[in-house]
């Protein structure tokens, strides 16, 4: 049985190092847990964590349901992965909706995905192994930017869909007392928006955010 404090790793560390959230694993989990926000001290980290409980329990209803990974799971997760902070959640960019993101090596404007191209990211790593599968789709969904906002939030708890059957969760790589850690990620995940560069932060995600459950 997969329940929310399984799943607080993915939460926190999709927090940590895509939002900057301020509050600590402790009160994460408190809050996920039983709703007690005496450890949050920002409106923003509140309404974080709120958008990703909610999106966590879309994640454990198609797990718990044995729902297939599909274009409309992906939609869901993010509708509800960016309900507070999003203009659209749960739409796909259009054209003319221009999106740039910023890396240390230049900025990523990838062309707009629709539920077409959602689906061949699906099938592209349906060869592999669950944890390769799970983070090669983090890694192509994160850098196709189909979302108007919290692309890499949905791309993180979409691939746990992968991995949650084998008793794994995928998480994003850090430690709170080796900051080098979630660096080396974000500069991996960089070199895969820019440069295409995608095997090296997959190999670095399965090495270093596969946790068994």
């Amino acid at each position: 049985m997969v329940d929310k404090p399984l799943l607080v790793d993915v939460i926190f560390t999709a927090g940590k190092v895509f939002k900057n959230l301020r509050c600590d694993r402790q009160s994460t989990h408190a809050f996920i847990t039983t709703g007690d926000i005496r450890g949050i001290t920002s409106r923003a980290d509140l309404e974080l964590l709120c958008d990703l409980r909610d999106a966590t329990d879309a994640l454990i209803a198609f797990h718990t349901s044995g729902t297939p990974l599909t274009p409309e799971v992906i939609i869901t997760i993010n509708k509800a992965t960016t309900r507070w902070g999003a203009l659209h959640p749960g739409q796909l960019r259009r054209e003319h909706d221009i999106i740039g993101v910023p890396t240390r090596f230049g900025d990523h404007r990838p062309p707009a995905a629709d539920e077409k191209t959602l689906r061949t990211i699906i099938d592209s790593v349906s060869a592999l192994s669950p944890a390769d599968a799970a983070a090669n789709l983090f890694v192509v969904l994160a850098k196709a930017q189909p979302f108007g906002d919290g692309n890499k939030r949905t791309a993180l708890l979409a691939a746990n869909l992968l991995v949650l059957p084998q008793g794994q969760i995928l998480t994003v790589p850090f430690r709170e007392d080796d900051p080098t850690v979630s660096d080396r990620f974000n500069e991996l995940l960089a070199r895969a928006y820019i440069f295409g560069e995608v095997s090296p932060c997959v190999n670095y995600m399965t090495t270093q955010g596969v946790i068994l459950i």
